[in-house]
């Protein structure tokens, strides 16, 4: 079972074993309320960007840390994290925002042509079975109406007398779902009079270019899902690190066949470019160089290609 150390555990263990400087007594008081506020797993996942490699010991491997690395540039770059971070998390609320604002447009569209409601539009759709491998028609019991009911529940029924279906409001029921059941919906798929399947996301896709709204969604429905697992960790303080470390992981298992790592970097790259249009009116992506394209580069390389006192985080 791995030690649970206190904050002053955590403060030695950062000095004893992963070669942190402290000039004096101030600074271990100061890191002690630096941890307090930030969690130490979320500073140190800086580590996969200081560290100067691996080394089996006892059949299982460590992180090196053969580099001195000074308690002042450590609190430094994780506040350029912190910094990136929040710039980011605000820009994918935001980006979550306008993307329920046009599938609301969408789907009024699609209401208006059919002349029928949103539960009615939503039985004709169909859902990809993934153990049986069809299609099967969306039935009253599925999970995602349940979570309909659910939120609707939760968060609008108990609060008002006069929004008792979300049949009926379907623009406000969309606002409070989830990014996840957002995703889930455009996993839905119509069946056309040849018997071809097209997923939702597919149509609201084509629905974007054809109304020339510049909003990306991606180039395939996997894209904007990544998108939702970057707002769900940034919102509950994953750090970006983490995120990335996570899909550099991923992407070592033979069984999983995408590559996770760049999704999770396309991901970031779609909402930078988003932020830099919302504040610039420009479309810039992350540079080539950075340390989130290149992170499979410069994870424990540390001393060998590039200095770590000297990594840009905040971009």
């Amino acid at each position: 079972m791995k030690e649970n150390f206190t904050i002053p555990e955590q403060i030695e263990y950062l000095e004893n074993n992963k070669n942190i400087y402290f000039r004096n007594e101030d600074e271990k008081k100061e890191m002690k309320l630096f941890l307090q506020r930030n969690n130490y797993l979320n500073v140190i996942s800086l580590k996969y960007l200081f560290s100067s490699g691996q080394e089996k010991k006892n059949n299982k491997f460590i992180h090196k840390y053969e580099h001195q690395l000074s308690y002042e540039i450590l609190k430094r770059k994780y506040n350029d994290l912190l910094e990136f971070e929040d710039e980011l998390r605000n820009t994918v609320l935001s980006y979550e925002t306008e993307l329920k604002v046009h599938l609301d447009e969408y789907f009024k569209t699609i209401l208006k042509s059919k002349g029928i409601g949103f539960k009615e539009n939503l039985r004709m759709l169909y859902k990809y079975n993934y153990i049986d491998r069809e299609y099967k028609k969306l039935e009253e019991d599925d999970k995602l109406f349940k979570d309909f009911n659910d939120e609707w529940e939760k968060h609008i029924t108990q609060f008002s007398y006069n929004h008792t279906d979300w049949n009926n409001y379907f623009y406000l029921l969309l606002k409070i779902l989830t990014f996840g059941t957002i995703n889930s919906i455009l996993d839905l798929a119509i069946k056309n009079e040849k018997g071809e399947y097209k997923k939702l996301y597919e149509l609201f896709s084509n629905y974007l270019k054809r109304e020339n709204i510049a909003f990306n969604i991606g180039k395939k429905l996997d894209d904007l899902k990544t998108v939702g697992i970057l707002r769900n960790a940034l919102c509950h303080k994953e750090s970006l690190v983490i995120f990335l470390e996570k899909g550099f992981r991923k992407g070592k298992n033979p069984k999983i066949k995408r590559d996770i790592l760049t999704e999770r970097i396309n991901s970031i790259n779609l909402i930078y470019q988003y932020n830099t249009e919302l504040k610039y009116n420009s479309q810039s992506t992350l540079t080539q160089d950075s340390w989130i394209v290149k992170y499979s580069k410069y994870r424990l390389k540390n001393g060998v290609k590039y200095k770590f006192k000297e990594l840009d985080i905040k971009l």
